[in-house]
Parts: C-alpha cells; structure tokens; sequence
C-alpha cells in the first residue's frame, strides 16, 4: 500500500511538471505579443484631425495603446488594438469612458495609410450603422497633425 502511494505522488510530482513545462511557451508567445503590439503602437501616436470641411471637428489622439476623441459633442477615451492583414494596418478602438449626450458606441474601427486614420463612419440599406452622427461624411479621414 505505501508502494502505490508513492507511486501516486510520483507520477502526480511528474504531471505536473510536465504541464508546467507546457503552458510556458505558450504564456512567453502571448507576453511576447503584447510587448510587441505596445512598442508597435509608438509609432502611430500622435494627434489625427479630420481633413476637409466636416463641421463635426474630430480629433483623435493617440499614446501609447490608448485613445482620447473629441468632436463638437463628445470626448471619448479607451484602448486600441492594432491588427495587420497583408500590407494594411487596422486600429480597433474599444471605448471605456464617453460623455455628451449621444449613445456610447463600445467600438469602432479605422484604416490607418499614410499617416492618416480612414473610418467608415455610416453602412448602407442593407448593413445600416452610425459612428459618428455629428459627422456627415460618409468617410472620414484623419490626418495627422503632429
């Protein structure tokens, strides 16, 4: 009887062990993505204005991996995440803090090229959405300023 406890314990010692060993790869691939998606994120930061006569007056700027937004009614804050397909960088902004009085919206995407941030900002009859209902422009394009 004490030979199979021992026994137990060893091989209980062993697979524990062994899947410490396994999850650790995988823990240093996902920190190691998040430490690079950060120092990636440096490059973008900046103040984004939106080009053209749009009387909404959008300002976007970025630090770091966080966003603050303003337009004639409402300042937004939150995170961005960026992602890549091909050559074309994509921005997700999740916001986390809104004010003014319009509907918070918990995301919305951008296209960044060329140092500026294009965002669909309203669909069609068949995939109805708005971003930004005190923009009229269908496309917004944000240039960055400094």
């Amino acid at each position: 009887m004490p030979e199979a406890i021992l026994i137990l314990i060893f091989l209980l010692l062993f697979e524990c062990i062994e899947k410490k060993e396994t999850i650790n790869p995988q823990t240093k691939k996902i920190s190691s993505y998040i430490n690079n998606q950060k120092d990636t994120l440096h490059i973008y930061d900046g103040v984004y204005k939106l080009a053209g006569g749009n009387k909404c007056n959008l300002r976007i700027r970025l630090k770091n991996n966080t966003f603050n937004l303003e337009t004639n009614k409402r300042k937004e804050s939150g995170v961005i995440e960026i992602s890549r397909e091909s050559e074309k960088v994509f921005f997700l902004f999740r916001v986390e803090e809104s004010s003014g009085n319009l509907e918070i919206k918990p995301e919305f995407r951008g296209e960044y090229e060329d140092s500026s941030i294009l965002i669909q900002n309203y669909g069609n009859a068949e995939n109805p959405f708005s971003q930004f209902e005190e923009c009229e422009d269908k496309y917004l394009v944000l240039k960055k300023a400094s």
